[in-house]
């Protein structure tokens, strides 16, 4: 509720409320009530555990307020609530469901005591994430969209040969975030080829003619070793180049991921080109061929798709991973586009890579 429906409700000095409110008054737009001002906190470290309150005190020792999560309080009775519970309470109930049974937070809090209020507004709220682990709403940035999955092909004879792998995809999916679970399921196709270069060193025996090769081929560029991967493993580019055609209505940022902050390892360095075969309606035997002279057959063009694939998987994994001058760097904004793109042709990648 806001300062005004509080008001209206006359619940100072209510004996029949689980609380005694004192006090009620507007701080620039945020209620303080009984001396203490209730924050929305949007996202919080999984680190927290979220059954027990916790102290926030500042450098010197002096307790600022208490650190509830309240989202997590199931099945609770009103009458039992802490006076702080309370505040959080009538702070976002809304009028119609005001004392009403079966109510479930929509947030948790840090509630501050008022006199600290002012002094957590100017030191700490904004940095909250970096000494607090959480974060406020109003401060939040993360991407609201969300890929909902609607239906599910099982694909057999996958298998996932060392545990680092095993570990790698759980995390995958226990993400919230498309950056970092395309982070993960990229750390797959690293893991393999180093499963790959162990593999290899084992078959040679006592044969170290060929350590020479598989040393170089281990130390040349990521993006080679990527291709190696992919190459020798995927059999069905028809999956890889349906996946790549989800490019359209991405445009804007594929001309910057890919060419704008491009790299030579570009198979299609011709931007004009690559708008050319989009235009067509996107990679097929035909549309490239159209124009892209070099492509003529059929293993030509799966060379390509194979290449365009890594070179794409690559950009992304590497404008996620990486904060530095001369790399694009993602935001909230992009997240649609790596959970659409990127996430749906590594996903059609490692499927391939794992099966036996």
């Amino acid at each position: 509720m806001n300062f005004a429906e509080l008001t209206a409700l006359n619940l100072i000095a209510d004996t029949e409320l689980p609380v005694e409110i004192r006090s009620i008054r507007d701080i620039n737009g945020r209620l303080c009530i009984n001396d203490k001002v209730p924050i929305p906190i949007a996202e919080a470290s999984a680190l927290y555990d979220k059954g027990e309150v916790v102290n926030l005190s500042d450098e010197n020792g002096i307790n600022l307020g208490l650190i509830y999560f309240c989202s997590y309080k199931r099945n609770f009775l009103i009458e039992n609530l802490t006076e702080w519970e309370f505040i959080a309470y009538l702070s976002e109930v809304d009028v119609d469901s005001f004392l009403h049974e079966n109510y479930m937070y929509k947030y948790d809090y840090v509630i501050i005591e008022e006199q600290f209020y002012s002094d957590y507004l100017s030191k700490y709220y904004e940095t909250s994430a970096l000494w607090g682990g959480f974060v406020h709403i109003e401060q939040s940035t993360s991407s609201s969209f969300t890929k909902k999955i609607t239906e599910v092909t099982a694909i057999d004879n996958i298998s996932l040969p060392t545990n680092y792998h095993k570990d790698s995809v759980t995390r995958a999916i226990k993400e919230p975030f498309a950056f970092e679970r395309f982070l993960k399921k990229y750390h797959l196709i690293e893991l393999l080829f180093d499963y790959d270069f162990v593999e290899n060193i084992r078959n040679l025996g006592t044969d170290l003619k060929g350590i020479g090769q598989l040393l170089s081929d281990y130390n040349s560029k990521e993006i080679n070793r990527l291709k190696s991967v992919v190459s020798n493993r995927v059999t069905d580019v028809s999956k890889i180049s349906n996946a790549l055609n989800r490019i359209d209505g991405y445009m804007r940022q594929a001309e910057t991921v890919f060419y704008d902050y491009g790299k030579e390892s570009n198979p299609i360095k011709d931007i004009d080109k690559f708008k050319d075969i989009m235009a067509l309606g996107g990679f097929t035997f035909d549309n490239v061929r159209s124009h892209i002279g070099s492509v003529n057959t059929t293993a030509k063009y799966e060379e390509l798709i194979i290449n365009v694939a890594c070179y794409w998987i690559y950009r992304i994994r590497c404008c996620s991973a990486h904060n530095k001058i001369g790399e694009y760097i993602f935001d909230s904004n992009d997240e649609e586009f790596v959970a659409v793109l990127g996430e749906g042709l590594i996903d059609k990648i490692v499927q391939q890579l794992f099966k036996v």
